[in-house]
């Protein structure tokens, strides 16, 4: 974890690329707002992760008058106007808008390699403050976030858009695993250390959590059934329960793909973080492998000395240190020439709760209209039953 930190040269040239981009939006979308998102603002980021930006409009997004798609469209058009920006600037390369629900701007600093991300999404400062909470309460659980990314990185299972998983999904999986763990050692004897983790998680993964029949939610850890319908009886309790009908609604298996992971995000209940995870058998086989690995390799240690220990964790992730100093490199040279911003952009516009407030309040709005036509519609084919029923019993005999 030590190594994998960055150091002064590479967080400076990550300040900087950052610097770059965000007065690029400055400077082209007045009235925007970007703030930044993700590993950075948590902790967790690696020198090589990428910079991930949040495009959105201050005063729009908390205007009553706006609906969510009129705001959609506005941020996308904002969003296209970056896209021809960075398409012909010379500092950037790669440049692709990848659409989609919320899409994303994907870019590269030509002389570090570094990525940058400019996305379109909701406000994620609920899931930045369960991440800086679960830091503070588990003193390994950024060890061991380290450990395997990096280890699923190098056998090219990060990346969301192949099927495998992002940081953030990943960060929950071990989350659940710790606090599975403190569950079942509630008054341990010793605190446990990061290796008695490490091997534990590991083992959850690989060879206790089945995928196929459950879900879980990670903080507080749960564990819940995954099912095609629910039943009268579980509608009914829906209806009152926010967070049964939140695990009715995501936790259905998908139509043959049941081995995908189900993941709740502790943040947004109805958020599933595994729902496109459709590579999730080779993180699982992943994960048995390692803790194959580390099971003899400690056995192995144990007869030989302590000699070989160091080796251990190498032999298990992988010689990232191979694939990554070539990047590291690259972008430690740019951090030596870069001087520190004495008022870095961090932000361009304000992000707090009222904005979280408004687009949550948007989600609650559109399911109210779907339930209420649905119930409708419900009604709607009761009273056509109904009258035909009717219209049977006062027809002649012989006629219906």
């Amino acid at each position: 974890m030590e190594w994998m930190d960055p150091t002064e040269s590479e967080q400076l040239a990550r300040e900087a690329i950052f610097d770059t981009t965000m007065e690029l939006i400055r400077d082209n979308l007045p009235g925007f707002a970007a703030v930044r998102v993700g590993s950075q603002v948590t902790g967790l980021a690696m020198p090589t992760s990428d910079t991930d930006i949040r495009l959105f409009h201050p005063t729009l997004s908390l205007d009553p008058s706006v609906n969510l798609q009129d705001y959609r469209d506005h941020i996308n058009k904002g969003m296209d106007i970056m896209f021809d920006i960075l398409k012909t600037h010379a500092e950037y390369t790669l440049t692709e808008k990848v659409g989609g629900h919320y899409p994303v701007l994907n870019t590269t600093h030509k002389e570090t390699g570094l990525s940058v991300q400019i996305v379109s999404g909701p406000s994620s400062v609920h899931s930045q403050k369960l991440v800086r909470k679960s830091l503070s309460e588990h003193p390994h659980l950024k060890t061991l976030f380290t450990i395997i990314k990096t280890a699923l990185d190098m056998r090219g299972l990060s990346s969301v858009y192949i099927g495998g998983l992002g940081s953030y999904p990943i960060f929950n999986m071990v989350l659940a695993a710790l606090n599975l763990h403190r569950l079942e050692h509630p008054t341990p004897s010793s605190p446990p250390t990061a290796a008695t983790l490490l091997l534990y998680t590991l083992d959850f993964y690989a060879n206790v959590f089945n995928p196929y029949a459950f879900a879980i939610s990670a903080s507080p850890f749960r564990v819940f059934r995954k099912r095609r319908r629910a039943t009268a009886a579980e509608t009914k309790a829906a209806t009152y329960n926010p967070v049964l009908r939140a695990e009715l609604n995501i936790a259905k298996p998908v139509h043959l793909e049941h081995y995908m992971l189900c993941l709740q995000d502790p943040a947004d209940i109805n958020n599933d973080l595994g729902r496109k995870s459709f590579a999730f058998k080779h993180v699982q086989a992943t994960m048995k492998e390692m803790h194959a690995n580390l099971t003899v390799l400690v056995g192995a240690s144990k007869e030989r000395g302590k000699a070989r220990l160091e080796c251990l964790l190498r032999a298990v992730v992988g010689r990232c240190d191979y694939v990554y100093d070539d990047r590291r490199a690259r972008l430690e040279l740019f951090g030596e020439e870069c001087v520190r911003n004495p008022q870095p952009l961090y932000r361009v516009g304000p992000e707090g709760e009222a904005e979280e407030e408004k687009m949550t309040r948007w989600a609650r709005k559109k399911r109210i209209k779907a339930e209420k036509r649905l119930q409708d519609e419900q009604d709607v084919g009761g009273e056509k039953v109904s009258s035909e029923e009717n219209k049977d019993k006062d027809a002649p005999e012989g006629r219906s």
